[in-house]
């Protein structure tokens, strides 16, 4: 998320830009058609809800909820307490999906306030990701169609000028 993805794809190929433009774009959707399976393979080897990434950082903001004090203030607001160490606490809206960190609504994902909030009540912090981080999501993204330029498109490439 914060390098420019262009960047780095280019410095992926740039030893292909010493070959002819043609060859240069196979070897790019054969680059791209590996990445592709290889991650649709890991996406599909995934047995938890989240993505692997995800799954270990909620692990680690659940740690982090599990000892801060929980106040319920109304039918779905929470008051959350400091950390022990001494990290801030936070106000969590668990319907709206918002904590005054900001880091509920900006990332899509619990900060260690909403996990505590969500602890307090048995609720599942699963409930909490956007949809963009689930196991689902993430074999929906890598299943898709590369197709090889110019085959089969000879019928779009006809010339139907009479002369």
């Amino acid at each position: 998320m914060t390098s420019n993805a262009a960047e780095s794809f280019n410095k992926v190929t740039e030893e292909f830009k010493k070959y002819p433009v043609t060859i240069l774009v196979e070897l790019i959707r054969f680059t791209l058609q590996n990445w592709f399976d290889d991650r649709l393979e890991k996406a599909s080897k995934c047995t938890i809800p989240l993505t692997t990434t995800f799954e270990n950082d909620l692990i680690a903001q659940h740690k982090d909820g599990m000892f801060r004090s929980v106040l319920r203030n109304g039918a779905q607001l929470f008051n959350v307490g400091t950390s022990p160490q001494g990290e801030r606490g936070g106000d969590v809206d668990l319907v709206e999906k918002t904590c005054t960190c900001g880091h509920l609504q900006l990332l899509k994902i619990p900060c260690p306030h909403a996990c505590a909030a969500a602890i307090s009540q048995n609720a599942s912090m699963y409930a909490l990701y956007s949809p963009y981080y689930i196991k689902e999501t993430w074999k929906k993204i890598y299943d898709a169609t590369i197709y090889i330029v110019g085959k089969g498109m000879s019928g779009y490439c006809r010339n139907t000028s009479r002369t």
